[in-house]
């Protein structure tokens, strides 16, 4: 096994602008871009095992001799998000849409993370009436009930496919917040070109409007792309 070093990253805005025919009854000053998500990568690296390369290791060298017509490549990604004080992302995708293979598919070999859960404490106040029903009545008896649950806070998706995705998911205890750092290795066929597009939505809550649905338009679309040799 090698170890993954994740490069360093430079964030880079991602206007979020509202879906087009998902803000009927929004005022149109509140359908401007807002500025909520900035992103580093992707970052591209052969993986071939190689004396000298990123990821050094005899046991890949062998495992690509034993599989001849495969190529493997790590790709590094780093949403980054940054919500303020009126609003709330509730949930968000990080998607990579692969191309490349006339026969075969490029896939989504592995992802990481592929899961990241917080633990969120549920209060339950059970308040019993002198009538022994559950009603708020006086004279009473709180018994307090603490649970605490897993809640999901990022999920990969569609591994093994080309179209893996990661799902972002504030939860009751922990906001998106900050830069979270993901990576995939591609899976291709020797020959052919490879190559990726990433794309980011998000819903986001704010005061007053509801949850609206953006997508993330970046200054230069090319800088969301990348390409595999």
């Amino acid at each position: 096994m090698v170890d993954v070093v994740f490069p360093d990253l430079p964030l880079r805005d991602v206007p979020l602008v509202p879906i087009a025919g998902e803000t009927k009854g929004i005022a149109p000053r509140d359908t401007e871009p807002i500025d909520m998500l900035r992103i580093g990568g992707p970052a591209a690296f052969t993986v071939d095992g190689t004396p000298g390369s990123a990821y050094e290791d005899k046991d890949i060298v062998q495992y690509l001799k034993d599989h001849p017509g495969d190529r493997f490549w790590m790709v590094h990604l780093a949403p980054s998000f940054a919500p303020d004080d009126n609003a709330t992302i509730v949930k968000a995708w990080l998607r990579v849409q692969l191309t490349g293979g006339a026969d075969v598919a490029p896939v989504a070999w592995s992802m990481n993370p592929l899961r990241v859960d917080v633990p969120s404490e549920l209060n339950l106040s059970v308040k019993i009436g002198a009538d022994l029903k559950f009603v708020p009545v006086s004279p009473s008896v709180g018994v307090d009930f603490k649970q605490t649950i897993i809640a999901p806070l990022l999920r990969a998706m569609n591994e093994l496919c080309d179209d893996p995705f990661w799902q972002f998911q504030t939860t009751t205890s922990e906001r998106l917040l900050g830069t979270y750092r993901c990576a995939l290795i591609v899976k291709g066929k020797r020959g052919s070109a490879v190559g990726g597009a990433v794309s980011l939505t998000a819903n986001v809550a704010r005061k007053a409007m509801g949850i609206i649905p953006y997508q993330g338009e970046p200054p230069d679309p090319s800088t969301l792309t990348f390409a595999l040799v």
